[in-house]
C-alpha cells in the first residue's frame, strides 16, 4: 500500500539573497515540502503570512525596517505557525529559544543542521498543540523585549547593545581592535561586511545587524539594508536628478540612501523637516 506524503505549505522570510538560495536549496530536498513561497522583508512577510497561511515558517531575526520578532508581534502568537528562526548572531535570543524550545539555525546553514531542524518541527507539529505553540512565542517575545536579571549578569553592558568605543575585529589569522569613531561606513554582502575605516578597509564574516549593535545608534545609521554611515563623516546629502538620495563622506565615499531612510539620516545630521 502507498503511503500519501502529505505536503507542508513553507513561508521563507529573508532579506539576504545567498541565505534565501541556501534554505530554498535545501527546502528542495525535503520530501514533504509542497508550496514554498518567498518574502525578502517583514512587511512584506506580514501581509503574506494571512493570505497563505504557511504550515512552517523560515523567519530571519535580523532584518532592516521589520525583523523577525517584529513580523511575530504584528501577526500575533497566537496566530503564528510553527516558526523556525535564522540567525546570524544573538546571543539573547538563543538562550531564549532553548528556554522556550523554539528552534534556530545559525548562518550558514548547514545540511545536517537544517534537516535536523526539520526533524524537529515535524515532531512538534504532529505533536503540539496550536494554544503550546503560541504560548511559547509569547513567552519568548517577552525574553528578548525585556531579559531577565541573569541575562543582564551573564553579558556584559556592551553585548546588550551599549555602544563601544573599540571593536574587535578578526580578519583571517589578525585580531584588530578598531577605534569605532574611526569608522566611516560599513557595507554588507550576504555574510560579509567591508568595514572602511581612516587606516583601511577590512573584510570580516559576521552580518551587518550584528556588527551595527556594537556602534552608537546617535552616530551611526543605517541609510539602505546593506549600508551604515557615520554621521560625523557625512560633508553633503545629495539629491540626484533620478530622484536617488546619496550620503557623499568624507574621503569621497558615496553611499545610497534608501527613500524611507532619509528622514532618519536627516534627524541625525540635526537638519530641520
Amino acid at each position: 500500500m502507498e503511503t500519501t506524503v502529505t505536503l507542508l505549505r513553507v513561508l521563507l522570510i529573508d532579506d539576504e539573497a545567498r541565505a534565501r538560495a541556501n534554505l530554498l536549496h535545501l527546502l528542495r530536498a525535503e520530501p514533504d515540502i509542497g508550496e514554498c513561497r518567498v518574502c525578502d522583508g517583514g512587511e512584506e512577510a506580514v501581509e503574506t503570512m494571512t493570505a497563505f497561511a504557511p504550515e512552517l515558517v523560515f523567519l530571519d531575526v535580523q532584518m532592516p525596517e521589520v525583523g523577525g520578532f517584529e513580523v511575530v508581534r504584528r501577526v500575533g502568537p497566537e496566530r503564528m505557525p510553527p516558526v523556525i528562526f535564522v540567525t546570524a548572531y544573538d546571543s539573547f535570543a538563543l538562550r531564549a529559544f532553548e528556554v522556550n524550545a523554539v528552534d534556530y539555525l545559525l548562518k550558514p546553514v548547514s545540511s545536517e543542521r537544517f534537516a535536523a531542524a526539520m526533524r524537529r518541527a515535524r515532531a512538534r507539529m504532529a505533536g503540539a498543540k496550536a494554544a503550546v505553540l503560541s504560548r511559547q512565542l509569547a513567552a519568548l517575545l517577552g525574553q528578548v523585549d525585556a531579559p531577565s536579571p541573569e541575562d543582564a549578569a551573564a553579558f556584559p553592558a556592551e553585548a546588550r547593545g551599549a555602544p563601544a568605543r573599540r571593536i574587535v575585529v578578526r580578519e583571517g589569522a589578525r585580531t584588530l581592535m578598531l577605534d569605532a569613531a574611526a569608522i566611516v561606513w560599513i557595507s554588507a554582502e550576504d555574510y560579509c561586511i567591508n568595514i572602511y575605516a581612516d587606516e583601511g578597509s577590512h573584510l570580516v564574516r559576521e552580518t551587518l545587524a550584528s556588527f551595527a549593535a556594537q556602534l552608537d545608534p546617535s552616530r551611526f545609521v543605517r541609510v539602505h539594508r546593506s549600508a551604515v554611515i557615520n554621521v560625523d563623516r557625512v560633508t553633503e546629502v545629495r539629491s540626484l536628478p533620478s530622484g536617488r538620495v546619496v550620503a557623499v563622506l568624507k574621503g569621497g565615499h558615496t553611499v545610497p540612501v534608501s527613500r524611507s531612510r532619509v528622514r532618519a539620516l536627516q534627524d541625525a545630521l540635526g537638519v530641520p523637516p
